[in-house]
């Protein structure tokens, strides 16, 4: 192996940490997972490791072996600090015989320096390289070995690496930090539209209930210059039914809405999910019956348990199956009245695409004779790559490609009588999981919604993996 290729590999093993740490900082956004730090430890020691393995060399050795140690206190990763300082003084007694207390001297140096200066300080990296440059000078000079080409080669490509390897981390950790602010923004941003949608919603039963207030106060103001008796019923027992009535529809407002903002405490167990898909199936059959709604299910056999919380899954099937058949009426009913108008035994029909608007899916209207020759819906179970996968399919009106891209927005809908919460929540449950959800539709075909759930893994499985990696070692 040629000495360039030697240098090649090793920054490839120095950067082995930073894709490590994207990685597993994106497997973690994924499934809603905490950051452990043994884990950066761990890969900051492994690229250690190999370097160790990949440099017989001493020239290289002394040049990338200390890498690492940057790294950690890069990333203020105090027990790589300790493991690596550790080895580096053990490994040196091997060129520099006694001179270990030294060693020991020098290390400490660095970590006091890091304390005093902070970790991630540029005035500690730089002190940081012009004492390891003049500690090495020292070395040699106790040895009575006088500077040479490889004490010089030693010198310049331990400060022109160093200097590439903090560049590529402080680049990565910029590009983190800006996609971190990203979401931010778009999580504010979502909050400020969500805010922004509530006072309209809320400004409406305002409205209401002042004029309903204001009518009230004129028929007693009215009565009292009169005969004193009170007004007639329906200037107040109606009057306080219709205030009465805007203020559960507001109570509903918040409701819905702290819903929307507020972390979902679910209590995850493990359930066998085709159990509960079957049993929903079966109570709600009547309803689609009467609606002439054919149901299909396929369930795959030998399901594992799945981690989730019943009533919380169950109202996102029930979300869900309300959004297929609001979008099936909608695209075989011949009269607008026969639309679901939201007062059936399920609830939560959300974010539907206005398909009186599409007029691909107005000439579907009369074609059927009854639903069952026309609506369907099919619910399926599989497993595929370690997930099990719910997949809910309706023949109703579909939605275009812009309406497809905010459904799960909060306070997104296409229908009058609609909150724009119901599919909000179904991400945000499926998400609580620690799964993901998908749709694909097309006007005047129909939708899939697709539930991904990731399926636990055996503590033996587990064990079988670690040990390959342990005997890789």
């Amino acid at each position: 192996m040629n000495i360039f290729d030697n240098l090649l590999l090793n920054i490839i093993i120095l950067l082995f940490p930073l894709i490590i740490d994207i990685l597993y900082d994106k497997y973690n956004k994924i499934y809603n997972l905490t950051k452990t730090n043994i884990f950066e430890d761990f890969s900051i020691i492994t690229s250690f490791y190999f370097i160790l393995k990949l440099n017989k060399n001493g020239t290289l050795l002394y040049i990338f072996m200390n890498l690492p140690l940057i790294i950690s206190y890069l990333k203020n990763k105090k027990l790589s600090i300790l493991l690596i300082s550790l080895s580096c003084c053990y490994i040196l007694t091997y060129y520099y015989i006694n001179l270990l207390p030294l060693f020991l001297v020098e290390y400490s140096v660095y970590y006091l320096l890091s304390i005093i200066f902070k970790y991630k300080s540029k005035i500690f990296f730089k002190i940081f390289i012009i004492l390891k440059l003049i500690f090495y000078l020292i070395y040699n000079k106790l040895i009575d070995n006088p500077l040479n080409l490889d004490d010089i080669v030693i010198i310049i490509g331990f400060i022109l690496i160093t200097f590439i390897v903090l560049y590529l981390y402080k680049k990565a950790s910029e590009i983190i930090t800006f996609e971190q602010n990203i979401e931010e923004l778009e999580k504010e941003k979502s909050l400020r539209m969500s805010l922004f949608k509530i006072t309209h919603e809320i400004k409406n039963p305002l409205g209401s209930m002042s004029i309903y207030i204001q009518l009230l106060q004129k028929s007693v103001a009215k009565s009292r210059s009169t005969d004193g008796l009170l007004p007639q019923e329906k200037f107040m027992e109606n009057y306080l039914d219709v205030v009465n009535q805007e203020i559960e529809r507001l109570n509903k407002i918040v409701v819905d809405f702290l819903f929307a903002v507020r972390p979902i405490q679910a209590e995850l167990l493990p359930v066998d999910a085709n159990d509960l898909l079957s049993n929903f199936c079966e109570f709600y059959r009547p309803e689609f019956e009467m609606k002439h709604i054919s149901l299909q299910t396929n369930f795959v056999k030998n399901v594992p348990k799945i981690l989730l919380d019943e009533k919380l899954f169950k109202q996102v099937i029930i979300n869900l199956m309300q959004n297929a058949i609001a979008a099936i009426e909608k695209k075989f009913a011949s009269d607008k009245d026969s639309y679901v108008s939201g007062n059936g035994n399920m609830s939560g029909n959300e974010n539907m695409s206005d398909c009186e608007k599409q007029d691909s899916c107005d000439s579907f209207a009369g074609d059927c004779k009854n639903m069952s020759d026309c609506g369907k819906i099919q619910l399926s179970t599989y497993i595929k790559d370690d997930f099990f996968l719910v997949k809910l399919s309706d023949s109703g009106c579909g939605m275009d490609e812009e309406t497809k891209q905010h459904i799960f927005e909060p306070y997104f809908t296409t229908k009058t009588t609609g909150t724009g919460l119901g599919l909000t929540m179904v991400y945000k449950i499926i998400k609580e999981f620690g799964g993901d959800i998908e749709v694909e539709s097309e006007v005047g075909v129909g939708t899939t919604f697709t539930i991904k759930l990731p399926v636990p893994q055996h503590k033996t499985h587990l064990l079988e993996e670690s040990t390959l990696w342990l005997s890789f070692l």
